[in-house]
């Protein structure tokens, strides 16, 4: 229950700004509750964002959407580039190992 407060925090909920302060004075004391509010910030995003009125709703704006958009190529970003030249020399270095072990084995 001291934790209590938290979501209305992040939710941004609090009624007052001074609630807020006063809140956020405490927190900083407390290091447990700030690893709790770096934990809980997707969720808050999430909570702030809000959702759709019903399900069917939020279908048809995603079919909506996708459909809308023009069918694009696919363009690696340099950190794609890296990831999959990585990747690869993880797997050259796994085959050459098993190759190295087989080979060596009497």
């Amino acid at each position: 229950m001291d934790l209590f407060p938290l979501p209305m925090y992040e939710a941004d909920r609090m009624t007052t700004p001074a609630e807020m302060s006063g809140f956020e004075k405490w927190m900083l004391d407390n290091v447990d509750l700030c690893q709790d509010v770096a934990e809980f910030a997707p969720f808050a995003g999430a909570l702030r964002s809000g959702v759709p009125a019903n399900a069917a709703e939020a279908t048809e704006n995603h079919a909506a959407s996708n459909s809308d958009q023009a069918p694009q190529k696919m363009r690696l970003g340099v950190t794609e580039f890296v990831l999959v030249i990585g990747i690869a020399l993880v797997l050259i270095s796994f085959s050459v190992f098993a190759f190295i072990a087989a080979t060596s084995v009497e």
